[in-house]
């Protein structure tokens, strides 16, 4: 997840300006951001995806325009959107597996 945004540190002026107290704060909002990328990619696929990620996540927090405080909220918002979808979603059901006769734990055991 965060691996590829590493060259980003040397490339981009907005991350090679971050002190080292920005640091912690980056790492939970990389998570955060995955989450919500697989919400949307779940819910709408990968182009929604991608729009998302270049559309508010790039620009309100990755560029140049948005610095200090602009990008502190925004990846904030990121956090807790995450935080809430992962709280609020509704339990998983299992779903029953039909299995061929004689593959698998026998039943009756």
């Amino acid at each position: 997840m965060a691996v590829w945004h590493a060259p980003l540190f040397v490339i981009l002026a907005t991350f090679r300006g971050f002190r080292p107290a920005v640091l912690p704060g980056f790492f939970p909002g990389m998570v955060a951001g995955a989450v919500i990328l697989a919400f949307v990619y779940n819910a709408a696929g990968v182009a929604a995806a991608a729009c998302w990620h270049v559309a508010y996540y790039n620009l309100s927090s990755a560029s140049a325009a948005a610095s200090g405080t602009v990008a502190a909220v925004s990846t904030a918002v990121v956090m807790l959107w995450a935080v809430h979808g992962l709280a609020c979603r509704p339990p998983r059901r299992a779903v029953a597996v039909a299995r061929p006769e004689g593959v698998g734990p026998d039943p009756n055991l």
